[in-house]
């Protein structure tokens, strides 16, 4: 079975691929903790047709460090189907991989020789049984991403999702809540995850309409939108089980530091900065920029399934 997922020694390069920007990351260790070794970003103009991204690749490709070969990179939420299942416990990794590939064209939508397939352990569901997080995208999605990677001489070793990318970030954070909501904030969408402890429990993405409907000189969206969308996420999730209430919104992003206050108002719940553990970085822009970006180095410590 083809993954979505492709398991990697651990260390490579974390690439956020956006609209606008690509952002990259290499991890390095300051004792037991990762810390960002190594970030840069660079821009992608559109006017530069088809060849956009590659170009921009490329350019990437001069900033990293010597010897980079490897690279994560993450597709939308928008072009991926999650479902959570349950399999019997006992099962290794190869016995539920060829389980779930029996079960799957009856859970997934789209036939099977157009998607790519990927599954996590969630944790233990009831006796003998454990929740197990099944993940489809299409096949053509994730190739554009091994693509853009290739632009840069970087093997694909991970294709991950972007709003599970962000919540594994966590890692890199002090975080002391027990439930912690991730908003990485862009200028036309906005990725959430919401981490219960270590796990990331809940994942979706917001619209915040496209740049065509934006002003020229608009540098990020709508705050009271943004607000709204946000609020009617955390209800969702909560469910009016007060366990499960935010503790506090952690934002990042390019712009996340210009909205810290006034989101901090709207949500009425405490909201920071998300600010990954990082040597000083010297480009335009400040760590909690480079979130998503942590998190897809981070898959460097899975093990293979």
């Amino acid at each position: 079975m083809l993954s979505l997922f492709f398991r990697s020694a651990p260390t490579f390069v974390g690439v956020d691929i956006g609209t606008s920007h690509i952002k990259a990351v290499v991890l390095e260790c300051a004792g037991n903790e990762p810390r960002i070794g190594h970030a840069c970003c660079v821009a992608i103009d559109r006017a530069e047709g088809d060849d956009a991204l590659p170009i921009a690749m490329k350019r990437l490709q001069q900033q990293l460090p010597a010897g980079c070969e490897r690279g994560a990179a993450a597709v939308s939420g928008a072009t991926v189907m999650t479902k959570v299942i349950t399999m019997d416990i006992g099962l290794s990794d190869l016995e539920l991989e060829t389980q779930i590939e029996i079960e799957a064209d009856s859970l997934i939508p789209y036939p099977l020789d157009e998607v790519n397939l990927d599954f996590e352990r969630l944790g233990a569901a009831e006796s003998n049984r454990i929740e197990i997080l099944l993940s489809a995208c299409r096949r053509e999605d994730v190739h554009a991403r091994v693509e853009a990677l290739a632009a840069a001489d970087l093997h694909t070793e991970v294709v991950d999702v972007e709003a599970y990318a962000l919540g594994r970030a966590a890692a890199m954070l002090a975080v002391t809540e027990t439930v912690v909501a991730l908003v990485d904030i862009g200028v036309s969408k906005a990725s959430v995850a919401i981490n219960c402890g270590e796990q990331t429990a809940f994942v979706r993405e917001l619209s915040l309409g496209s740049r065509d409907q934006m002003a020229p000189d608009d540098a990020y969206p709508d705050v009271a939108q943004l607000a709204q969308q946000l609020q009617r996420t955390f209800q969702i999730y909560v469910n009016g089980d007060a366990s499960k209430a935010i503790g506090r919104v952690m934002i990042c992003g390019d712009v996340a530091e210009l909205l810290l206050q006034q989101l901090q108002a709207a949500l009425s719940i405490p909201c920071s900065l998300a600010q990954p553990r990082s040597v000083p970085l010297s480009g335009p822009l400040p760590a909690s920029a480079y979130m998503v970006a942590c998190g897809l180095a981070l898959r460097g410590n899975d093990d293979p399934h």
